[in-house]
């Protein structure tokens, strides 16, 4: 992705897309003209699918209401990691574990003080999740459970 800069004869390098990456999508959201160029360094194995603003508009139906429920969960989110915030491992009790997987393991845990509370904590092999590239669906499950 190059973007041309004023008073510049060459463009400007923003970044590199990947396979599953996608473009344009403020474009379609407003009536805003963007100046980014998309140029594919590998033009024989490249597909961009094209989509108009119509039919994304149908599709999604707007990003209003997206846009504002984010910011809602997000406020949320920083109340409860406030909650968190100065909880320590070492202040955590193990009282089971709950399972077992290929990712790692779930296990029932007592944080002192906290009032016969009790809480399931995920632990991840971070080395496995890496080696197959499961970052972005982690990220996403992290922000699904909230």
């Amino acid at each position: 992705v190059t973007r041309a800069e004023p008073g510049s004869s060459s463009p400007k390098f923003i970044r590199s897309l990947k396979k599953g990456d996608f473009f344009g999508e403020k474009a379609l959201q407003g009536e805003d003209i963007r100046t980014a160029n998309i140029v594919a360094a590998d033009k024989d194995n490249v597909v961009c699918l094209v989509i108009d603003r119509d039919s994304f508009s149908h599709l999604i139906g707007g990003l209003d209401h997206v846009s504002n429920k984010k910011y809602e969960e997000e406020e949320d989110n920083v109340a409860v990691d406030n909650e968190f915030a100065n909880v320590k491992l070492n202040e955590m009790q193990v009282v089971a574990t709950l399972g077992v997987g290929g990712f790692g393991r779930v296990e029932l845990v007592h944080i002192k003080g906290f009032n016969n509370k009790t809480f399931a904590l995920k632990q991840l092999k971070k080395k496995h999740i890496v080696e197959t590239r499961q970052q972005d669906h982690i990220m996403s499950e992290k922000k699904i459970m909230g």
